[in-house]
C-alpha cells in the first residue's frame, strides 16, 4: 500500500515534467503550465513519508495519526503538522511536523512523544469525580467542561480525563484544562490557555487609516479579526471612522488593536514569508474593555485591559503584539500540542516578546509615538 501511494506521487511528478516540456498540438504559442502548489507537494510527500516509516513517527497499533495543516514559510519551506488518536481517544503530546521544501522534499522531521504507547482505555473512576477534581483547581470558577477520556503521551501513555474550566485565578482570568489520571482520580497535568501580559500604558499613532468595514470594526482584508467589547460583538458605527483619541474610549482602544495588529500581519507576510495570524491566512478577534490591569490571549482571542490608574487602556503595539504572539505561537505546528510545560511555557511566552518588539520594529515609528525598543509595556 505504502509502495502504491510512493508511486502515484512519482506518477504525478512525471506527468507534470511531460506536461511542462511538450507543447500542445496546433498550439501556436505556447502556455506556461501551472507551477505544482508548494502546500499539496508538501501534503503529498509528508504523507507518503510518514505512512511509510511508522516506527520512526513511534506509530502504535492502535494509533491513527491525521495531518491537520500545511504552513508556509520563508524560501519555500512548508511545515506540515500531524496529530494521532489511540483507541480512538485523541492524544496529547503525539503530535508530530514534517518540513519539506518548495518541491516537497523531506527535510526534517520531529516527533513529541518518546515511545510507542501501550495503555489500557477502561477508566477507573467515572467522569463525574473527575469534573469535580478539576473544579477544585479553580479559585471562582464560571464554567466547568464535561470531561473527556484522552490519552497523555508520557511513556507508554497515561489514561486520563481532560476537563477545561473556566473563572478566575487570585491573578485574573483563567481558562484551565486539567487533566485527571482516570485510574487514581489524581491531578497529573495542567495548563491555562490564557495568557497575560504585564501592566501597561495606552499608545496612540495619530491619524491612521484602518482597513475596516464601512460601519463595523472588522478587517475585510485580514479574515477572522475583528475588535469590540466584553460582549464579542465588533463595534458598529454610521461610517468608517472610528475612536475619538481619548486614552479611555473603548473604540479608541480598538482603532490602536486593529492598527497594530494589521501591522504585525503585514510584518508576518514581508519579514517571515507567513500568510496571516494562524499561517493560513486567518486572524482572531480582539476585544478591549477588561476590568482588570492585565492583557491576555484565551486561545481564542485577545482581550485588553487598562493600565494600573485606569487612565489609557492596554493597546500598545508592544503589548497587542505580544498577546498576538501567543495566537502565532498556539497556530505554529508543534506550538499548542503537548500543553503548557515549563519549557514550552516558556518559549510560548518569550515568543509573545518577540513578536511585539517585532511589530514595533517593522513600524518603527517616531518618537511622538512609540519607536522601537525591547521592552513590552
Amino acid at each position: 500500500m505504502r509502495h502504491q501511494t510512493a508511486i502515484g506521487a512519482a506518477a504525478l511528478a512525471a506527468g507534470l515534467a511531460v506536461a511542462m516540456s511538450v507543447p500542445a498540438t496546433g498550439a501556436t504559442a505556447r502556455t506556461t503550465p501551472a507551477k505544482p502548489d508548494p502546500r499539496t507537494l508538501a501534503a503529498v510527500s509528508a504523507d507518503t513519508f510518514v505512512a511509510a516509516k511508522p516506527a520512526e513517527f513511534m506509530k502504535a497499533p492502535k494509533d491513527k495519526i491525521f495531518r491537520t495543516s500545511v504552513t508556509s514559510g520563508l524560501r519555500g519551506l512548508q511545515y506540515v503538522e500531524y496529530q494521532r488518536t489511540y483507541d480512538g481517544l485523541p492524544v496529547l503530546g503525539g503530535d508530530i511536523v514534517v518540513t519539506t521544501n518548495a518541491d516537497g522534499g523531506v527535510l526534517s522531521t520531529s516527533v513529541n512523544q518518546t515511545a510507542t504507547l501501550n495503555v489500557g482505555t477502561k477508566a477507573t473512576i467515572q467522569a463525574a469525580q473527575a469534573a469535580t477534581v478539576s473544579r477544585a483547581e479553580v479559585a471562582k470558577v464560571d464554567t466547568v467542561s464535561t470531561p473527556g477520556l484522552t490519552v497523555l503521551a508520557e511513556g507508554k501513555g497515561r489514561l486520563v480525563y481532560e476537563t477545561v474550566v473556566t473563572g478566575h485565578q487570585k491573578n485574573g482570568e483563567t481558562k484551565l484544562h486539567v487533566f485527571v489520571d482516570a485510574k487514581t482520580g489524581r491531578v497529573v497535568r495542567t495548563f491555562d490557555d490564557v495568557r497575560d501580559a504585564a501592566d501597561d500604558r495606552s499608545f496612540y499613532h495619530g491619524t491612521v487609516d484602518l482597513s475596516t468595514a464601512a460601519t463595523s470594526m472588522t478587517d475585510p482584508t485580514r479574515p477572522g479579526h475583528q475588535c469590540g467589547g466584553q460582549g464579542g460583538s465588533a463595534y458598529t458605527g454610521t461610517d468608517s471612522a472610528w475612536g475619538n483619541g481619548s486614552g479611555t474610549n473603548l473604540e479608541t482602544g480598538c482603532v490602536d488593536v486593529l492598527y497594530a495588529v494589521q501591522k504585525e500581519w503585514d510584518m508576518l507576510k514581508a519579514w517571515l514569508g507567513r500568510n496571516g495570524t494562524n499561517g493560513n491566512g486567518r486572524g482572531f478577534p480582539s476585544r478591549v474593555g477588561l476590568n482588570d490591569v492585565n492583557a491576555y490571549w484565551n486561545g481564542s482571542y485577545t482581550n485588553f485591559g487598562h493600565n494600573q490608574s485606569n487612565t489609557k487602556l492596554a493597546t500598545s503595539v508592544d503589548v497587542v503584539g505580544h498577546e498576538n504572539g501567543h495566537a502565532i505561537f498556539q497556530t505554529t505546528p508543534g506550538g499548542a500540542s503537548g500543553g503548557s510545560g515549563n519549557e514550552k511555557g516558556g518559549m510560548n511566552e518569550s515568543a509573545g516578546d518577540i513578536f511585539g518588539t517585532l511589530t514595533e520594529h517593522y513600524m518603527n515609528e517616531p518618537s511622538a509615538y512609540d519607536p522601537p525598543d525591547y521592552l513590552i509595556g
